[in-house]
């Protein structure tokens, strides 16, 4: 257990060494953040599964779609958030008999010239889906790679930070309920302003872990405006360290 003399690296950390709580101070960052990234992580896989169907629409109507002549109902120009697209509403007979269908798509600018109300315009539909139709312009033949790729890239880097945030958690999980409350001392602590001019503790302790005599050293720095008003403390300070093992454990 710390003693009363114990300089405290983070205050919020003096119920763990004094004995009366179980909860390391700034547990509950990892636990913000877990909330903040699983639901990232969970949109990316929503949005991965939407591409999926982007994917699976692309290929029914690129190599097994059916081509019919449809009919120009009405152009017009929409605007969305600034951006102008222009757009088409047609017309077209299924070749299966069924009921004629009417559909609204996007083009591009160079086939939306080209077309005029009650003109023709070839349109593809699936063949087991007739309401599902585009126009058999050059925009049907670009597949969603683009987004494609960017829900891969979130899903990777939003499965990273997940992982990455459940491990620390684990891990202070773990020292905080098996680790074993060491004492050892300061080696160095010295202030030092960053190029901001905020000032900075950097400190330098050491213990000997358990069955060993071999000092372990580590290092923390921490910057703020409260640094200033802290006082560095002298070489030779107790301090009060939680260890679990040789890489895993924590200055309080």
């Amino acid at each position: 257990m710390a003693s009363a003399t114990s300089f405290l690296w983070d205050r919020s950390n003096a119920d763990f060494a004094s004995g009366r709580s179980k909860q390391l101070a700034g547990s509950g960052f990892y636990s913000t953040a877990l909330y903040i990234v699983a639901p990232l992580c969970l949109l990316g896989l929503v949005f991965l599964g939407w591409m999926g169907r982007s994917w699976a629409s692309y290929y029914a109507l690129r190599y097994h779609g059916v081509t019919v002549e449809a009919q120009v109902n009405e152009l017009w120009i929409a605007t969305v958030d600034e951006a102008q697209l222009p757009k088409v509403r047609y017309s077209f007979q299924p070749l299966d008999g069924s009921s004629a269908r009417t559909a609204e798509d996007t083009l591009t600018f160079q086939e939306h010239q080209t077309l005029r109300p009650g003109g023709p315009l070839k349109v593809v539909y699936r063949r087991s889906d007739p309401d599902h139709s585009r126009s058999a312009g050059a925009d049907l033949l670009s597949s969603p790679v683009f987004w494609t790729i960017f829900s891969l890239l979130w899903c990777a880097i939003s499965g990273v930070l997940l992982a990455a945030v459940l491990r620390a958690l684990r891990q202070r999980q773990r020292l905080a309920q098996h680790g074993q409350l060491l004492s050892g001392t300061v080696v160095s602590a010295e202030k030092s302003q960053d190029s901001e001019g905020m000032p900075q503790l950097h400190l330098r302790y050491e213990f000997t872990p358990p069955g060993s005599s071999t000092p372990l050293s580590g290092t923390q720095s921490r910057g703020g405006a409260t640094i200033a008003k802290l006082e560095a403390p002298a070489p030779g300070t107790p301090v009060s360290i939680v260890y679990l093992r040789d890489d895993l454990y924590e200055l309080l």
